[in-house]
């Protein structure tokens, strides 16, 4: 019956309703008003034979006529009694503007022409095309200034073609922001479009607003790979990957942020309204500021007025820039008015790590005093245990966690202290154990103190032969176990050798390394500036947890040949 029917109808549009709940549950009242003023409509035109909506279902409800090659009873409706209904059968019979404007003889003809039309000026796979990155010239790189620079591990590839509108994307690595990603070829020089915005491997855009020719600088060392894009493929994606490209930015001219972080004025320059932007978010726009002096990217705090910049400029010179935001909040693009149009727009840096850190039941961590929680109160300085990352990211996931750490070690007297060695050879194995030492190497014992890598063969009294008496104590205590060395996340150019030699141990002992300085918790404010007495607080312990387990998780994804041995 008509009412059997109906009841049916309305059943299966609520179940298909039900399955947008979200969308329905954000919809305003209007929006909701308007479903079930359609439902009520629907479900009454499904009452009376006569109407086209009836005919459609009938013929959609026919178990005879589901196939596409049995369409006619579709074909026949073309003019249904109803004076008032044929009108939009009929307007349904005629292609939009886009597509011609073509009159169909009938409604089926309409629907698969129109739909095969569609599928044709959709076909993405026309839209876009692999490009194989081929190395020009090895042992050398674009530097972010433009010049060919030589550097081992690193190649310049051969030219690429875009066209205006074209995007091309590139996964590479640089080192830190020194290597243009992507350089413009003009004659026998070279022009930085992209430069890399750390060491990290990562993927960078860069949309041609003319024909140009381009090369890529990267290093071999690591995984990269090239696509290029037509304009309306790269709107598509973007789109359906949350964040529409095209961000809508409003400007404030005849103002800037400055480097210092002043709100200040200049005709020259433009300034955005805030921008909600989330941590993992990779900005991309263009901007042009003047040497040091302006902030391309600014933190708002709206509660007290005040700007802190994240992205400084370098030069005068227009850059098209991919920065990753490191912390949820209001953010301002400052830039000269002069900037040339380009898109403004929001990516996801990176996908969630595949491993789990509960593969361990056991960890130890080997460390100073940021591995031991200690706190700085009225210039005492007390190791929380409890509160150690460590500590904390055991409780998190249920895992053991032992803590052969102490305020002020160093890898010299880590050998020799009760929280050291004598502990570790003391206690059960750990499966994994963390090596976090060094902050004390370096601000102690400065450069002189740094040895040598033959100091590792030699077990010289260096940070090169004292870390790796530890590291061979952890392998003679626990062969069976998995080790991973972490480096230190403050930046200067001393840490910067530390961390250097960090890496030539990870690399003769074949462990892992976790590069803290990748990880966006340590170069946010939450972290630098929510000290006391030049040590961590309780929350920010609680941070540092997060942030090191995401490192040992991506440890263990980049490192699967390592920790598939696990167990052996």
């Amino acid at each position: 019956s008509a009412e059997t029917v109906t009841n049916a109808n309305e059943n299966y549009l609520r179940l298909n309703l039900k399955d947008q709940q979200q969308d329905i549950a954000i919809a305003t009242k209007a929006d909701k008003d308007e479903i079930d003023n359609r439902l009520k409509l629907y479900s009454e035109s499904l009452k009376n034979t006569d109407s086209v909506a009836r005919q459609a279902h009938d013929v959609a409800y026919n178990a005879d006529s589901r196939s596409i090659a049995n369409s006619a009873r579709i074909d026949n409706i073309v003019t249904p009694p109803k004076s008032d209904s044929s009108t939009e059968v009929t307007d349904a019979r005629v292609g939009a503007t886009s597509l011609g404007g073509f009159k169909y003889d009938n409604l089926g003809n309409a629907i698969r022409g129109q739909i095969n039309l569609l599928s044709e000026q959709l076909d993405l796979s026309k839209l876009t095309k692999t490009v194989t990155i081929v190395a020009n010239e090895s042992g050398k790189y674009i530097s972010a200034s433009g010049n060919v620079a030589s550097a081992s591990g690193f190649s310049i590839s051969k030219e690429i073609s875009l066209l205006a509108g074209e995007t091309l994307y590139v996964q590479a690595s640089g080192y830190l922001t020194n290597v243009a990603i992507v350089a413009k070829k003009e004659n026998s020089s070279y022009v930085p479009l992209i430069k890399s915005i750390d060491s990290v491997n990562r993927k960078y855009s860069y949309q041609a607003r003319e024909d140009v020719t381009v090369v890529i600088s990267y290093n071999e060392q690591y995984e990269h790979s090239a696509f290029i894009t037509s304009s309306l493929f790269d709107e598509i994606t973007l789109k359906s990957d949350r964040l529409a490209p095209n961000l809508k930015v409003d400007w404030i001219h005849g103002n800037f942020v400055s480097g210092k972080g002043n709100y200040s004025s200049s005709d020259s320059f433009k300034v955005s309204m805030p921008i909600k932007l989330q941590r993992g978010d990779v900005l991309n726009f263009t901007a042009k500021g003047y040497l040091t002096n302006v902030a391309l990217i600014a933190l708002f705090n709206p509660e007290e007025n005040t700007y802190t910049p994240v992205l400084v400029s370098e030069d005068s010179n227009q850059r098209q820039y991919s920065f990753e935001i490191l912390q949820n909040g209001l953010y301002v693009i400052s830039t000269d008015v002069s900037t040339e149009y380009s898109p403004i727009f929001i990516t996801k840096s990176k996908e969630e790590n595949l491993a789990d850190i509960s593969m361990f039941s056991s960890i130890g961590v080997i460390g100073d005093s940021y591995a031991s929680g200690e706190l700085v109160f009225d210039g005492n300085y007390v190791d929380h245990y409890e509160i150690s990352w460590g500590q904390i990211l055991g409780r998190k996931n249920g895992i053991k966690v032992t803590n052969f750490s102490k305020g002020g070690l160093t890898t010299q007297t880590w050998l020799t202290n009760e929280h050291g060695l004598s502990l570790l050879n003391s206690s059960d194995i750990c499966d994994l154990y963390i090596l976090a030492l060094g902050i004390n190497d370096y601000s102690r014992g400065k450069e002189a103190y740094l040895g040598t890598t033959s100091d590792i063969s030699t077990q010289g009294d260096t940070f090169y032969g004292n870390y790796s008496k530890i590291i061979n104590a952890i392998k003679s205590k626990a062969p069976g176990s998995k080790i991973v060395i972490s480096t230190i996340a403050y930046k200067s150019d001393l840490t910067d050798k530390y961390n250097d030699a960090i890496k030539k141990l990870a690399t003769h002992f074949s462990i892992p390394v976790i590069d803290q300085q990748t990880e966006p918790f340590f170069s946010s404010d939450y972290y630098l500036n929510h000290m006391q007495g030049g040590h961590p607080t309780g929350p920010v312990y609680s941070g540092m947890a997060k942030a090191m387990q995401n490192l040992i998780e991506q440890s263990m994804s980049d490192n699967l040949s390592y920790f598939e041995t696990f167990k052996k």
